[in-house]
Parts: C-alpha cells; structure tokens; sequence
C-alpha cells in the first residue's frame, strides 16, 4: 500500500485518512477478507457514532459480519457513564476468543486513556485490546484498520509518515468541512428516521459526570453541515429526524459566534423544520438550566416539533442539586415545567434520576419523590449512584450503603407505577 496517514482536526476532532486513492486490486481484497462486527453500549450519541463507524468501514472495503462469533474484527462502542458499564465491556472482552482483532472506542476507551495519561487508579486499563479509540478519534478507524498499521493500543500510529498532534487554528477547522461532511455526515439512508449529531461534549461539570472528561468540551458542529445533511436526508425520504448532544440547548453554530443574529438552538430547529418532507424533529439531551423561554415559545409554535421532551431532574432536593453543580434549584425546574404545560398542554416528560448521591438523606430523598408527584412524569430513567473518575464527586464520601441505593431506586420505579396508574397510562417517548 502506498500513501501517507493525514492529521486533520476539526472543531477538535481528531480524523486520520489515507491520502492515497484509487488503492489496488490486492488491497482492496485483503480487506474483504475482514468481517467485522460492532457492538454498542449506552446512549444515542454512541448509537449513532457506531453507524459512523459502519458506513466508514464499509466504504474502505470491509464486511459486516453477522455476530461477534462470525467477526474477524470486534468493535466495541463503549459507555463510561455508570461502573457498571465498564463491568460489562471488560466482561464481552474476556468472552472474546484470543483470534479476533479487538477495537476498544469510545468513553471507556478514553477513560482508560486517561488514566494511563495522569497515572491514575489503572484498574482495567491493561485490558487485551489491539486499539483503543477515544470519542474525538473514532472516525479514523476504518481507515486506520484498511492501513492495516501495526497494534498499537493507544489509538495512535508510529510511524508511517505523519505528525502524532496538529496544533489546530480557526482556519484548520474550516479548509475540510466538506471532506467531513461528504464523508461522516451524509449515511446510508433505509428509512425514514435519521440521526444528526449537533453537539459534542460537555461544559457543565455535574459532579457525578464523566463526559466532560471522556467527550471534552463543548464543540458545535457548523450549521450549514446540519442543515445540508437534514436537506439529504429528507431527499431521500427520511421525515422524522432526532437531533443528538450532550447538551442541545447550548448548540450555537462555530462560524457566527461573534453575529449578532447567532444560529442557535432554536435557530437551527426552527430553520430545519421549513424543509420540504421533514415531518417531525425530536432532540436529546436538553439541561434545564438552558432551556429558554425562546425556545419553550418554539416547540409550543411548530407542530413539526416533538412534544416529548427528555428533562433530566436528577434531584429533587436542593441541597443534593448543589453538591451535583446541577445550576438550578428544585423551584426552577419545578417552575420550567409549568411553563412548557401552559404553552404546550400535550407535553409529555421523561427525566433522569440519580439515587444514593453522596450525603443523601432520607429526607433528601423523599424530596425526590414529592417532585415526581408534582410533575407526574411520562417516563424515567433511574440510576443509583456509582462514582466515576475524574469527577468532583469522587471526593466525596460515597456514604449511602449500596442495599439502601437499591432500595431507594425500587421506590422511585414503584412511585412511578403509581404515577402511571393514577394517569391511566403515559404516550411513549
């Protein structure tokens, strides 16, 4: 094979490509020979960077095999969200036969990054992987494995002719919009629902949160890219699109910030809603601390907007929200959720709850329990607290025994049963 490995950084995402095309006959069918097989752990985000991943594999040449049994090459898409997820990667790896290629990406992978970076707790961070690709680095897997470069379990390369970092300025981030866009932002289309990643990263910091750590920092993804690849889309039949981030109320478009008319959040629902053949928006994950009154104004407006509204509380005691560095108060939320009521009556809500955050009380929690009498959620996902590396919380006394955070989740899913029950039923999310 013949070419050079290429260093781009995008909005500080890192993607490595093969500046050497059309590849020979040889090539090409040595790669044919490799099935591969990818499976994927925690939240849409990572849904949708697998299917990045796929459509990338699949254009340099590879096949996708049926199962893990059938695979030559394993990917696993990894969550770093819970202590349990991390349990359940290092489990399939010991399940994985000795002959496969394993590819470790995503949070996981760069926990363990991390880890080895700052020389701290390494537990489970010598697992047998052949690569290990953080979220930001994910796009250079097929072409890092159609190079067929040598194991290296830090998702980097030695050798073959490129720079290990490329100091990235504003004009970097703007000269290969299209190669990204032609290339990771214009999938393989066989239904009518699509996925637009519009955000990555995270700027708050909750203090139980890994994902500022294992994503960084908030970065937009251009505007024109979202609204072409919406526009693609709905050409090809797609009308009903979910827009994805960490955080999707704080989107602002990297090419205006300094505009007085910014394309932000509501800017940009608002805009893609006016394309011919979309139907129907829906949006994960919003923070209710940004969640605006310009906004509430929006989805209220446009029928094309779900009404299904994701609103992870967490808490609903104010002293646990602050140890959290929730930003807002029980009052606030309490309050955001009155007014998407009276603007949009057919709103229905899911939320996040966490139970056994360090220092709560029983008191603490039976607060978390009024809040969901008050707002009568549709839906909810509960979690009991695990600490996370890197996180703030990690100091913090994790002294709520683990049969009292079992207990205390079993009495948030029967307080939603009750909920249920007296409702008559919820509309899915």
């Amino acid at each position: 094979m013949t070419g050079h490995l290429k260093n781009i950084k995008l909005w500080n995402i890192k993607i490595y490509y093969i500046d050497s095309r059309p590849r020979g006959n040889d090539f090409m069918e040595g790669v044919k020979k490799n099935r591969v097989f990818i499976k994927t752990y925690g939240c849409q985000m990572n849904f949708h960077d697998s299917g990045l991943i796929e459509d990338g594999l699949l254009k340099n040449g590879f096949d996708k095999a049926g199962s893990i049994k059938d695979a030559d090459i394993v990917i696993l898409n990894t969550c770093s969200v819970r202590d349990n997820a991390d349990h359940k990667v290092v489990s399939e790896i010991g399940r994985l036969k000795g002959d496969k290629k394993i590819v470790l990406a995503g949070c996981f992978a760069k926990q363990i990054k991390l880890k080895k970076e700052f020389g701290v707790n390494i537990n489970n961070a010598d697992i047998p992987a052949d690569y290990c690709f953080a979220p930001d680095e994910i796009l250079s897997i097929p072409e890092i494995l159609a190079g067929n470069l040598e194991k290296n379990y830090n998702g980097g390369i030695k050798g073959n002719g490129f720079k290990e970092e490329l100091k990235a300025t504003a004009e970097d981030d703007y000269q290969n919009f299209n190669l990204v866009e032609e290339y990771f932002y214009n999938k393989k289309i066989d239904s009518g629902f699509a996925t637009i990643k519009i955000i990555e990263g995270c700027n708050n910091f909750c203090s139980y949160c890994i994902v500022p750590f294992v994503r960084g920092k908030e970065r937009s993804i251009p505007f024109k890219i979202i609204y072409n690849s919406a526009k693609r889309y709905a050409d090809k039949g797609v009308g009903e699109l979910l827009l994805l981030g960490q955080n999707v109320n704080s989107y602002l478009s990297p090419d205006d910030v300094n505009k007085k008319n910014k394309k932000d959040f509501s800017y940009m629902l608002e805009s893609l809603t006016k394309i011919d053949g979309i139907k129907k928006i829906k949006f994960l994950t919003s923070h209710p601390k940004d969640f605006n009154d310009k906004l509430i104004e929006l989805i209220s407006a446009n029928d094309k907007i779900s009404k299904n509204i994701h609103l992870p509380v967490q808490a609903g005691s104010d002293r646990i929200l602050s140890a959290m560095n929730r930003g807002y108060i029980r009052r606030d939320y309490l309050n955001l959720i009155e007014k998407l009521r009276k603007k949009c009556p057919d709103a229905a809500f899911s939320t996040d709850i966490i139970v056994g955050f360090p220092g709560e009380t029983d008191e603490d929690f039976e607060m978390t329990l009024s809040l969901m009498d008050e707002v009568k959620f549709d839906f909810i996902f509960g979690f009991k607290y695990s600490p996370r590396p890197f996180t703030k919380a990690l100091e913090f006394n994790d002294d709520v025994p683990l049969e009292v955070k079992k207990e205390r989740l079993e009495r948030v899913f029967q307080k939603q049963k009750e909920i249920k029950s007296l409702r008559g039923g919820y509309q899915p999310l």
